[in-house]
Protein backbone atom coordinates (compact mmCIF):
# COMPACT_ATOMS: atom_id res chain seq x y z
CA UNK A 1 0.00 0.00 0.00
CA UNK A 2 1.28 3.26 -0.75
CA UNK A 3 1.68 6.57 0.79
CA UNK A 4 -0.32 7.88 -1.90
CA UNK A 5 -2.97 5.47 -1.43
CA UNK A 6 -3.05 6.15 2.04
CA UNK A 7 -3.04 10.15 1.86
CA UNK A 8 -6.14 9.44 -0.54
CA UNK A 9 -8.04 7.25 2.01
CA UNK A 10 -7.30 9.52 4.97
CA UNK A 11 -8.42 12.89 3.44
CA UNK A 12 -11.38 10.57 2.25
CA UNK A 13 -11.98 9.87 5.89
CA UNK A 14 -12.00 13.39 6.90
CA UNK A 15 -14.14 14.34 4.63
CA UNK A 16 -11.51 16.96 2.81
CA UNK A 17 -10.98 18.20 -0.40
CA UNK A 18 -7.04 19.73 0.92
CA UNK A 19 -4.16 18.57 -0.69
CA UNK A 20 -0.68 19.19 -0.26
CA UNK A 21 0.87 21.15 2.81
CA UNK A 22 -3.04 21.97 4.20
CA UNK A 23 -3.96 18.15 3.29
CA UNK A 24 -0.86 16.52 5.01
CA UNK A 25 -1.78 18.54 8.19
CA UNK A 26 -5.14 17.71 8.38
CA UNK A 27 -4.32 14.04 8.03
CA UNK A 28 -1.32 14.22 10.57
CA UNK A 29 -3.87 16.00 12.84
CA UNK A 30 -6.41 13.41 12.50
CA UNK A 31 -4.39 10.39 12.45
CA UNK A 32 -1.14 11.15 14.21
CA UNK A 33 1.73 10.40 11.89
CA UNK A 34 2.45 10.60 7.97
CA UNK A 35 1.03 8.99 4.81
CA UNK A 36 4.44 7.14 4.35
CA UNK A 37 4.51 5.86 8.54
CA UNK A 38 1.09 4.19 7.58
CA UNK A 39 2.72 2.71 4.55
CA UNK A 40 5.74 1.67 6.61
CA UNK A 41 3.08 -0.01 9.78
CA UNK A 42 0.77 -1.69 6.85
CA UNK A 43 3.89 -3.33 5.61
CA UNK A 44 4.80 -4.38 8.91
CA UNK A 45 1.73 -6.14 9.80
CA UNK A 46 1.68 -7.86 6.68
CA UNK A 47 1.96 -11.48 8.29
CA UNK A 48 -0.94 -10.30 10.91
CA UNK A 49 -3.60 -8.44 9.58
CA UNK A 50 -7.37 -10.42 10.25
CA UNK A 51 -9.35 -11.80 7.77
CA UNK A 52 -11.17 -9.00 5.75
CA UNK A 53 -8.86 -6.10 7.22
CA UNK A 54 -8.26 -3.59 4.78
CA UNK A 55 -6.13 -0.40 5.22
CA UNK A 56 -8.64 1.68 5.70
CA UNK A 57 -9.18 -0.09 9.47
CA UNK A 58 -5.45 1.29 10.59
CA UNK A 59 -6.54 4.62 9.21
CA UNK A 60 -9.82 3.86 11.75
CA UNK A 61 -6.97 2.66 14.77
CA UNK A 62 -5.19 5.37 14.40
CA UNK A 63 -7.93 8.02 14.29
CA UNK A 64 -9.24 5.92 17.44
CA UNK A 65 -5.61 6.11 19.09
CA UNK A 66 -4.98 10.09 18.34
CA UNK A 67 -8.76 11.39 18.52
CA UNK A 68 -10.11 9.23 21.29
CA UNK A 69 -13.51 9.95 20.71
CA UNK A 70 -16.76 8.73 22.00
CA UNK A 71 -18.61 6.37 19.76
CA UNK A 72 -21.11 8.71 18.22
CA UNK A 73 -18.49 11.47 17.76
CA UNK A 74 -16.68 8.34 15.87
CA UNK A 75 -19.78 7.80 13.62
CA UNK A 76 -19.95 11.72 12.76
CA UNK A 77 -16.65 11.94 12.24
CA UNK A 78 -16.28 9.13 9.33
CA UNK A 79 -19.97 8.36 8.71
CA UNK A 80 -19.61 4.53 9.68
CA UNK A 81 -21.81 2.72 12.10
CA UNK A 82 -20.66 2.87 15.25
CA UNK A 83 -20.36 -1.20 15.60
CA UNK A 84 -18.07 -1.02 12.48
CA UNK A 85 -15.80 1.43 14.01
CA UNK A 86 -15.27 -0.45 16.97
CA UNK A 87 -14.84 -3.68 15.57
CA UNK A 88 -11.99 -2.69 13.18
CA UNK A 89 -10.46 -0.03 15.59
CA UNK A 90 -9.83 -2.34 18.34
CA UNK A 91 -8.87 -5.28 15.61
CA UNK A 92 -5.71 -2.86 14.60
CA UNK A 93 -5.09 -1.35 17.71
CA UNK A 94 -4.48 -4.63 19.21
CA UNK A 95 -2.47 -5.46 16.48
CA UNK A 96 -0.28 -2.54 16.82
CA UNK A 97 0.39 -3.48 20.61
CA UNK A 98 1.74 -6.46 19.54
CA UNK A 99 4.13 -4.77 17.17
CA UNK A 100 8.12 -4.76 18.41
CA UNK A 101 10.19 -1.68 17.41
CA UNK A 102 13.56 -2.22 16.90
CA UNK A 103 16.10 0.44 17.12
CA UNK A 104 18.52 0.18 14.68
CA UNK A 105 20.98 3.69 16.64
Amino acid sequence: MSEEEFFSVGLTVAASNSRGCTGMRRFRSLFGCLPCHCSTIWGLLSDSHPLGGKYIHLLLALLFLRVYATESVNHAMTGLDEKTFRKWSWEYVNLLSTMTVVNTN
